[in-house]
């Protein structure tokens, strides 16, 4: 399909620029998502739609954060007594945009650091601590996530973010 018809189909607007068009068409192609470096596709939530999701996350967060929180309490310190390192896992990770954060979980592994390696964690992994085999199974290790949810940096629904090792690695592959 050539360049023109995808232009002649779009169904959303596309401004064409000449001279340092590039420029605008690497930032556009980074936060819209360039489709063949010549269709700019629309954001997939409308505003209404993003501030309802917003307030969702908000009122179902905060609630659970606050009747989890002796659990969670619980959590941190039977991980710090079984195994020495932090009872918080924090590794660099990729949000909307592309915008950097750190995501919290709970430390179901034997400490390791967050470098530009990143090996894929397995279930029966070597490194997994037996109060983590546990965690992992009910997915308790996953709550602190809901304090990135509250500061806006994750979502309760659509996609998880990954490593950015690993983002960096598999769009290398693509």
């Amino acid at each position: 399909m050539s360049s023109r018809h995808k232009l002649d189909t779009a169904s959303c607007p596309v401004v064409l620029t000449s001279g340092r068009g590039e420029e605008f068409l690497e930032l556009a192609a980074w936060q819209f998502d360039l489709v063949a470096n010549d269709l700019l596709l629309p954001p997939p939530l409308s505003k209404h739609q993003r501030l309802l999701k917003r307030i969702l996350d908000i009122a179902v967060a905060f609630p659970v954060l606050v009747v989890a929180s002796p659990i969670m309490a619980a959590i941190a310190l039977a991980i710090r007594l079984e195994s020495k390192g932090p009872a918080l896992f924090r590794q660099h990770r990729r949000g909307l945009n592309g915008l950097p954060f750190m995501i919290l979980k709970f430390r179901t592994m034997t400490v390791c650091e967050d470098g530009d390696r990143i090996e894929q964690a397995s279930s029966n992994g070597r490194r997994v601590t037996p109060l983590g085999r546990y965690l992992r199974m009910f997915s308790f290790d996953e709550l602190p996530q809901l304090f990135n949810v509250l500061k806006g940096e994750m979502s309760l629904v659509g996609p998880r973010p990954h490593a950015i090792a690993h983002d960096e690695f598999y769009g290398a592959q693509i």
